[in-house]
């Protein structure tokens, strides 16, 4: 995964492929910030996709907040590759619960205006909306769910966490005035998750409660105990702005994309976390990755 912040110059094109081309067979996620502003993310596509077209790469996923007009250049210019890729939206409620949330208005309508476009010319990509539920937007659950099957785009819900910092940098708010009431979402998500049965069959139910039963589980007992072991350092690495690789969001660095990746380090991460003795999370990009359910 790559993180390609709101310094998008600092991060340069060249060391990024050359850490890259050191590995096969895996699949990549470029998130941010808002990845759409990095100057070279259609050089980095591209090569991408050339590795993709070779088997090298098994999946390309780009996460954005929906928002930048770059979004429409890029996706008719990799149009006829759209079967490679697979694009998320974050959205933290419908019209002014988003643009508060994101800061500006008309964040929701570009959002959802963007959405329709990449439907309209790049139908074969795959697409998702995720919603991280917080105490400002946690009566928007049903509204977004509802948004999402208009759409004909699967939601993937997260709950804002007790968790101090991310990528080792602290937040600048209170968490505690952002936690939601753990009682409603849990009510919410169980009855979104029996809808979803209905609508899509036992087949497609099971993947997404099996998604859901540990947020429920979190909500039910508010905490996460029941995560003994995690799988995600010895699956993927996260290289951040400044070059660092981090086997885990919550966890130290490992290396750097020039010096390289440090092997003990990386062990002892690995180690930690198969034993559960590391921050528990419920990122997208942590337990909840799909190696923790097989």
């Amino acid at each position: 995964m790559c993180s390609l912040w709101r310094s998008p110059a600092s991060i340069d094109y060249g060391r990024i492929t050359s850490f890259l081309d050191k590995y096969e067979n895996f699949s990549i996620s470029i998130t941010g910030g808002e990845p759409f502003l990095y100057e070279d993310l259609y050089r980095l596509l591209k090569y991408c996709l050339k590795r993709a077209l070779r088997n090298e790469i098994t999946g390309i996923h780009i996460s954005s907040n929906g928002t930048c007009p770059e979004i429409r250049e890029l996706v008719v210019k990799f149009a006829p590759y759209a079967r490679w890729l697979e694009m998320t939206f974050s959205l933290d409620g419908i019209g002014k619960y988003h643009d508060v949330q994101r800061g500006y208005n008309g964040a929701f309508r570009s959002l959802i205006d963007n959405v329709r476009f990449v439907r309209r010319v790049a139908p074969g990509m795959s697409l998702s909306l995720k919603m991280v539920i917080t105490s400002i937007n946690q009566h928007q659950i049903h509204r977004v769910w509802q948004l999402g099957k208009a759409l004909k785009i699967p939601v993937y819900f997260k709950v804002v966490e007790r968790v101090p910092s991310y990528y080792h940098r602290n937040y600048s708010i209170d968490i505690k005035e952002l936690l939601p009431d753990f009682g409603l979402i849990r009510s919410s998500l169980k009855e979104i998750a029996k809808e979803y049965r209905d609508l899509y069959g036992e087949s497609d139910y099971l993947i997404y409660s099996t998604y859901l039963e540990p947020i429920i589980s979190y909500l039910e007992s508010e905490n996460m105990d029941f995560i003994t072991t995690c799988r995600t350092p010895a699956c993927s690495f996260f290289v951040t702005v400044d070059g660092s690789i981090f086997p885990c969001l919550y966890m130290e660095p490992v290396g750097n994309i020039v010096s390289g990746i440090d092997e003990d380090k990386l062990f002892s991460v690995i180690k930690r976390a198969n034993a559960g003795d590391c921050p528990k999370c419920l990122a997208y990009h942590g337990y909840l990755q799909w190696w923790n359910f097989v």
